[in-house]
């Protein structure tokens, strides 16, 4: 496992590559408010809290999303962070949920460009990436506001095979860092390479600037998923799981 800078400095990459709308650092923790949208943005993670007193920094969190009429969630990270955290979380009620693996890959000093990746406008993708995932507009508004706070450089990507669309990607390039997000293929092109060939082509973009490392984050049940990823030479660097408190039922 990597050590705790290198966790936390990955942590802070890609929480500025999906920026939450608003954002408390304060005492080791980031505390992020999106109106709701995405568990990755509206959550609160102890990256460099101390481990005194969790019960009253839980309360604090809880404070700040109650003030924004939000429920309060917790991401844990693996391998950093206070000790007993998610020993104090699971006594307070929060259950775990969202399990996930954080993969990265070592890249090339250079790449050839991508070839198959067509660059397209914010709405025009968002329309792509809900029809792809066959979802609704819900959250459309929100989703358009996180894209547009992204630091870094920004690649809304739609993969073509010449024919018709077939998959969409989002990058983000910061620094050393390069993250793949909304990775989504057709439903009924899955299972024909085009995952691969997205993965491919969005690695040799990261690879064409200055980043040296390409992550992404994938839920652990995700097994095509994972993969995939590891065929393209992704390997798990570390994991981080959420806990929130069960929603009454209706």
């Amino acid at each position: 496992m990597p050590h705790p800078s290198a966790i936390i400095a990955l942590e802070q990459a890609a929480m500025r590559a999906w920026p939450a709308l608003e954002r408390i650092d304060e005492a080791g923790w980031v505390v992020r408010f999106a109106g709701g949208y995405t568990r990755r943005a509206n959550s609160a993670a102890a990256l460099a809290a101390d481990a005194e007193d969790l019960e009253a920094q839980i309360v604090w969190v809880e404070d700040a999303y109650a003030s924004r009429e939000l429920p309060a969630i917790f991401r844990v990270v693996s391998g950093c962070g206070p000790a007993g955290l998610d020993d104090a979380l699971a006594a307070a009620g929060y259950e775990r949920e969202g399990e996930a693996l954080v993969m990265t890959l070592d890249l090339p000093h250079s790449a050839p460009s991508p070839h198959a990746l067509r660059e397209i406008p914010i709405d025009e993708w968002l329309v792509l990436y809900e029809r792809l995932n066959e979802r609704g507009p819900e959250g459309r508004d929100l989703h358009r506001r996180l894209l547009e706070s992204v630091r870094g450089e920004r690649l809304l990507a739609a993969l073509d095979d010449r024919v018709e669309i077939v998959g969409c990607g989002l990058g983000v390039r910061e620094g050393e860092f390069a993250g793949l997000f909304d990775l989504a293929v057709a439903p009924a092109l899955r299972g024909r390479g085009h995952g691969r060939q997205l993965v491919e082509e969005l690695l040799r973009w990261a690879a064409s600037g200055d980043a040296r490392t390409a992550y992404l984050q994938v839920l652990v049940q995700n097994e095509v998923a994972i993969r995939l990823y590891e065929r393209a030479g992704f390997r798990e660097a570390y994991r981080y799981w959420y806990r929130a408190r069960p929603r009454p039922a209706p």
